[in-house]
């Protein structure tokens, strides 16, 4: 059976959340450049900052409980990068992996996190989706994404990937290997690295396209 890949383009507001800070400073953005789900119970990301006023350093020193940012570099200009540590049990994530949905892109500006969601339709319903959402945060904004340039995934890459997805490849600790994913599609383990990261390139490839602003 064929995925159906469906993909949202979500506004939420987290309350308590340290993103709910930065509604408190409009100059400030902070986009995701890639995150490790349920390491240890923590949600760790690594990040992208537009700073020129200044206002991470507040936004830092106001994270509650066992949430903390670290700065890993930052120009004069205020652009820079940081590392998110925050409690996985607590986080929009959760909610997103467990439903099955990959999360292509974050961007945290004026007190939203700005999603692009991709998920596959035949496995959990958008429906599913917004009523898991809703009893955990509050959503401002949604939209489904139509005007999309295809995929084009094969056959094979749309097998493999589903694969992955269903069976935790993409938890941490992984929960099946590639050579495991080799011998249920009975292809050889390089064939299947490549067929995976062919379809995520794919599927990560319209991200920047599809984002906006908000």
């Amino acid at each position: 059976m064929h995925m159906a890949i469906e993909s949202l383009r979500l506004v939420l507001r987290h309350e308590g959340d340290w993103t709910q800070g930065t509604e408190s400073f409009p100059d400030l953005s902070i986009h995701s450049l890639g995150y490790v789900l349920n390491m240890n119970g923590k949600n760790v990301e690594y990040m992208q900052f537009s700073d020129r006023k200044g206002n991470l350093k507040d936004i830092a020193k106001s994270c509650k409980g066992d949430v903390r940012i670290q700065v890993v570099r930052k120009t004069s200009g205020g652009a820079g990068e940081m590392i998110l540590v925050g409690d996985y049990r607590e986080s929009l994530r959760r909610v997103m992996n467990e439903l099955g949905v990959i999360a292509l892109g974050l961007t945290v500006r004026s007190g939203v996190e700005i999603y692009l969601a991709a998920f596959d339709s035949t496995s959990v319903s958008r429906r599913e989706v917004i009523d898991a959402l809703t009893d955990f945060c509050d959503i401002v904004e949604i939209s489904r994404v139509v005007e999309r340039r295809p995929l084009c995934l094969t056959e094979d890459e749309e097998r493999v990937l589903k694969i992955a997805i269903n069976n935790g490849f993409f938890d941490t600790p992984r929960k099946i290997t590639l050579t495991e994913i080799s011998q249920i599609t009975r292809a050889s383990k390089s064939t299947v690295n490549y067929r995976l990261k062919s379809a995520i390139r794919k599927v990560i490839g319209e991200r920047d396209r599809l984002m906006g602003d908000y």
